[in-house]
């Protein structure tokens, strides 16, 4: 759910950048030359590479945030005192981008117990207890901002994957209604103008039987043109009361404008048509799956869906640039996703790199799709 800009979106950067002057006007107007440079020089460089978090692992990232935490308890004994609070208000500030809620909230009270007794020779009581106020309550807004802010992405998430599924059932429902009246119409023509004809061709094989000569022959004819159409018309009818699925590439294009976040291309190529029955059903709920985990997980700005057919085998690829993971644990959507695939003697594959997003890799025989 952080994504390439951590909870708090695009704002994250301006505010680690605030951060940072903070921290280089309390260097310059403090400068002098003693040990307390170097923990405090460090402490700026840890959290410029904090700011690129997403290209390392959850541990490194965390060492990171340890080794703030400690340049700053290092300042008061080292000759800088004064600033601890809210240096370390600064780490608190960064770790529900690494750890989740509960353990920074933990974080900010094992802060506070370390930081009392190394603060304590260098403060009255009095101002133990405001350095305290002071970074308990900035500290826990920070969290209590992070907390909201998850919320509402987790809210337009999950407004996001509902939308996503009533347009597929919409796109169903229309092809159902579709199938529908293709079941009727083959009906009427069976049982109506199938029947006529029939009707007609026992009629003219009873006249051709009461005539001779030219005009039998003329009979002839119009009852093997009769007896034509009506294996025409029962072709037909066979034909429309084939069980057929969606059309996969107007659903979904359909189901990609619906969803405004993230943006959804599809490409595919100039003519393929996919609607074989329980293939394109299938295929249609393997992708629409694909994008929901995009939406609900990946926080993803842009979601990509290219068809294409190679060898006799239909290749569907679904990826994002979302966070992406450094270890893909399927859940019950993507082993449900590798089942209905393995059911039609199909496949899917996945792969994540952290920065680099999700993808799936979809492929299924051709002849299964027609």
């Amino acid at each position: 759910m952080k994504g390439r800009f951590g909870i708090l979106g695009r704002v994250e950067p301006w505010l680690r950048g605030i951060a940072l002057v903070i921290w280089a006007f309390i260097g310059v107007t403090r400068f002098e030359p003693k040990a307390w440079v170097l923990p405090f020089a460090a402490y700026g460089a840890l959290m410029v590479l904090g700011g690129y978090r997403d290209r390392f692992s959850t541990r490194f990232n965390l060492g990171l945030l340890v080794l703030q935490s400690v340049s700053v308890l290092a300042l008061p004994r080292l000759g800088l005192p004064g600033f601890e609070g809210m240096l370390l208000s600064f780490v608190v500030v960064q770790l529900p981008a690494v750890i989740s809620l509960r353990a920074s909230a933990l974080w900010l009270v094992a802060q506070l117990v370390v930081l009392w007794p190394i603060v304590w020779p260098f403060n009255t009581l009095t101002q133990m207890f405001e350095l305290t106020g002071a970074y308990s309550g900035f500290s826990t807004f920070a969290l209590l901002v992070h907390w909201a802010r998850l919320q509402e992405r987790r809210a337009r998430a999950e407004l996001a994957r509902s939308n996503a599924a009533l347009l597929a059932t919409r796109a169903l429902l229309v092809e159902g209604s579709r199938q529908a009246e293709r079941l009727r119409i083959s009906r009427e023509l069976h049982d109506s103008l199938g029947h006529h004809l029939a009707a007609l061709s026992l009629q003219l094989d009873l006249a051709q039987r009461q005539t001779t000569g030219k005009p039998a022959e003329a009979l002839a004819r119009a009852r093997n043109i009769s007896q034509s159409s009506l294996a025409e018309v029962r072709k037909v009818v066979a034909e429309m009361q084939t069980e057929a699925g969606v059309d996969l590439v107007p659903a979904l294009k359909a189901l990609a404008a619906g969803v405004p976040s993230p943006h959804i291309e599809i490409r595919a190529p100039d003519g393929l048509n996919i609607t074989g029955g329980e293939a394109s059903h299938a295929l249609f709920r393997c992708v629409q799956e694909a994008i929901t985990n995009a939406v609900k997980h990946a926080a993803a700005k842009h979601v990509w869906v290219d068809l294409s057919v190679d060898a006799g085998t239909l290749r569907i690829t679904v990826r994002d640039d979302g966070g992406g993971a450094r270890e893909v644990q399927p859940g019950r959507g993507l082993t449900g996703m590798k089942a209905r695939l393995a059911d039609l003697g199909g496949d899917a594959r996945f792969r994540s790199t952290v920065g680099a997003g999700f993808e799936v890799q979809v492929t299924l025989p051709m002849e299964t799709t027609t």
